[in-house]
């Protein structure tokens, strides 16, 4: 046998070795390579972390908005339980200035008279360093908005649209049922 040869068997058995390893060990380097995939990733999204994001369904894709990306300080949420940390002594009407985006609320009178039952506050003011709950709170990810069509107008006998007062409760009372 020349050197030739005696190189090319070595190559060989090494690589025969190598596959043998990786079939002995595969579940263990499989978590390995997906260690490390996701170390990188979030290293990744961590230095240019995005505003919205894409999640893969098996009938559609759609693009998703992360509602709370941007939240202001105080802020605390997890999945759809939103708390404010007061960072000074605060009215309540404040806190609900700042929350409504954030919730399914329309007024920010009706969402602070539901901050203050749910919380149990007595008056209206709230100390510094008190955790406040934010009831009724949207989902962190909401479809993105892609249509630009605004819809039709409410037709109804008697009630004068003027945009936003569609959703107080007088005029929601008033409609005939």
């Amino acid at each position: 046998m020349n050197k030739r040869n005696r190189q090319i068997l070595a190559l060989l058995l090494c690589t025969l070795m190598a596959q043998w390893l990786v079939v002995l060990n595969a579940g263990g380097i499989a978590l390995l390579s997906d260690g490390i995939q996701g170390g990188l990733l979030g290293l990744y999204r961590s230095v240019f972390p995005r505003s919205s994001f894409t999640i893969v369904g098996t009938m559609e894709r759609r693009d998703h908005t992360a509602v709370y990306r941007n939240t202001p300080p105080g802020f605390i949420h997890c999945g759809r339980t939103l708390l404010f940390q007061a960072p000074r002594d605060m009215r309540l009407k404040e806190i609900a200035d700042a929350a409504l985006r954030y919730t399914h609320f329309f007024r920010r009178y009706q969402l602070e008279r539901t901050i203050k039952e749910y919380n149990a506050f007595r008056t209206d003011s709230v100390t510094k360093g008190t955790v406040v709950y934010i009831p009724y709170s949207i989902s962190p990810r909401v479809p993105a908005f892609t249509r630009t069509v605004k819809p039709p107008i409410i037709e109804s006998r008697g009630l004068y649209y003027t945009g936003g007062a569609i959703a107080s409760e007088k005029t929601l009372q008033s409609l005939e049922r």
